[in-house]
């Protein structure tokens, strides 16, 4: 089950803060930040980063370094 942990964990990370995000991210609720450039490259930013996470954890997990 150790060999596991990272993959889940940051598999779980990447969903949790998508569905956190989801009402802005799919959705537009009427806040001025879903169209102010600043925050949408840093949720991009954001994104990049936590798919990078889990990309990597699975070629950890795979034993390709």
């Amino acid at each position: 089950m150790e060999k596991y942990y990272y993959p889940i964990v940051s598999s779980l990370l990447l969903v949790l803060s998508v569905l956190a995000f989801s009402d802005n991210l799919f959705w537009d609720i009427g806040q001025q930040s879903n169209s102010d450039p600043k925050f949408i490259v840093h949720g991009l930013f954001m994104l990049a980063w936590f798919i990078t996470f889990v990309v990597q954890s699975f070629f950890i997990y795979k034993k390709n370094y």
